[in-house]
Parts: structure tokens; sequence; C-alpha cells
């Protein structure tokens, strides 16, 4: 049987819904954090592996019928929306207690300062986390084994480029605080990576 996201209805809506409310989330985000300036460019091919990730993801969940999860239909719905929406919830949170330093470009600005109080204490980049986990929870709702790693390995390897260079641009303006906190922090996933 195909996933019930792939079926159209009620759970293709709330896919729907989701994506919708991500975008709207998203764009309220880059108005509020305003200009990066500087010269980076990475936030577009960011954008071009979450979305491209999401449509894989779609795709993988109308393919092959014996890549479904297996279990009841609804259940990848069930776990997915919630997982999607705690992905959100920490990017939000990691967005708020950033507050003026968090910029969709890679910049330094004028009194810029590590930050580690709330999700920050224990991983370095909190946001992408959040936004990663958003795509998991999207993938496990469209109910295939494919669209799991369809939907999160694009932003993954992008975000995870990202990371780098961030992290080197950080620690040379920074200097000893940043190196620090990196040496006391994982970067992802807590006490892993």
């Amino acid at each position: 049987m195909k996933p019930l996201a792939a079926h159209g209805g009620a759970a293709a809506d709330l896919i729907w819904a989701c994506a919708a409310a991500w975008s709207v989330f998203e764009l309220v985000l880059a108005i509020r954090a305003g200009r990066g300036g500087g010269r980076d460019r990475s936030f577009i091919p960011l954008t071009v592996s979450v979305v491209g990730g999401l449509a894989l993801g779609l795709a993988a969940s109308r393919g092959v019928q014996s890549l479904a999860l297996p279990g009841p239909g609804w259940w990848p719905i069930a776990v997915g929306v919630p997982v999607f929406a705690l992905g959100l919830g920490l990017r939000a949170w990691a967005f708020h207690v950033l507050g003026r330093f968090f910029k969709f470009t890679v910049v330094v600005q004028p009194g810029h300062e590590v930050v580690d109080t709330g999700p920050y204490r224990v991983i370095r980049h909190p946001s992408y986390t959040g936004l990663l986990t958003a795509e998991l929870g999207l993938g496990i709702a469209l109910g295939t084994w494919l669209s799991l790693p369809a939907c999160v390995l694009p932003p993954l390897i992008a975000f995870s480029v990202r990371l780098l260079t961030e992290e080197q641009v950080l620690a040379r303006e920074l200097g000893a605080p940043y190196r620090a906190y990196m040496a006391s922090t994982k970067r992802l996933i807590p006490g892993i990576w």
C-alpha cells in the first residue's frame, strides 16, 4: 500500500500545510533577520538543498509501494508531523537566543560575541539541527524508506559544508572565545557530532 501522503486527502493536505507553514516561518525569519551584508551567497544553495530534499521526498513517497514504512498508514503522519514541529521549534528558539546575530549569511557584525546560552549550550548550530529535524519529520510523514534520506541528505550535505565555513570565519574573527566554545560543544547532534 502506498503511504497515505501519496494518496491525497487529509494526509497529503497536512504535508502541504506543513510545507506552507515552514515557508511562512522562513520568510518571517528572513524579514526579521534583515540583510546579512557581506558577499556570502551560500543561502542560495542551502535553500535549493532544502526545497530539493522536500521535492525528492515527495517523489519518493509516490514511488515503489514496497518501500512504504511498515505498519498502519497513519503512524508516519502521527510521528512525522510532531518531529517536524519540534524541528521548527528548535530553529525558532535558536533564532530567538541568537537575536541580532542571526543572519542568513556568514557575517560577523560589530559587537559580535559568542552566544552559549539556550540551545547553544549544547550544540553550535541548533538552527541547522532544527531545520534538519524538520526535514526528517517530513521524511517520516511521507511514509517511505526512501523519503527519509531523500528529505534529509541534500540539506545535511549543504549545511555541513556551510557550517565548516561558518566556523572558520567565527574562529578567525572571534578568536579564542569561539575556539574554546568549539572545544566544548558538538556541531549538530549533542555528544555525537
